[in-house]
């Protein structure tokens, strides 16, 4: 699943003009929240013998000129359907299982970059 915030620019463009230590310190900070979605989406996730939930991946992050980025996601074939089709029974597990912890960390992302870099800048001095 790919989230991409929109109306970032001055923060990339602050990013690219971050030193390393910043950049890889905000890096951190996003991938403590990705690594909090991914225990929130395992709650979640449907579960019949558990194949699913075994396939989970999280990577990054990926700091590039445009960005810091990260990925999470299932690997298995039958994900997509998992998560999208809400006809599904579940008895273990709901369908968008990865969208809604996503969503629901959206505001919190930001703010743990922030955190992260800070707590660098006071390392630093």
């Amino acid at each position: 699943m790919t989230v991409t915030l929109s109306g970032l620019e001055a923060q990339i463009s602050a990013l690219s003009r971050m030193s390393e230590g910043a950049q890889q310190a905000a890096g951190d900070g996003l991938m403590k929240e990705v690594l909090i979605i991914a225990a929130e989406s395992a709650r979640e996730v449907p579960v019949d013998t558990g194949y699913l939930r075994g396939t989970e991946y999280e990577e990054g992050p990926e700091i590039t000129s445009d960005g810091i980025s990260a990925a999470i996601g299932y690997t298995t074939a039958y994900a997509l359907r998992q998560h999208e089709d809400l006809s599904l029974h579940h008895n273990v597990g709901k369908a968008k299982y990865l969208s809604d912890p996503i969503k629901a960390h959206l505001d919190l992302i930001p703010r743990a970059v922030v955190v992260a870099i800070n707590e660098a800048n006071r390392g630093a001095v």
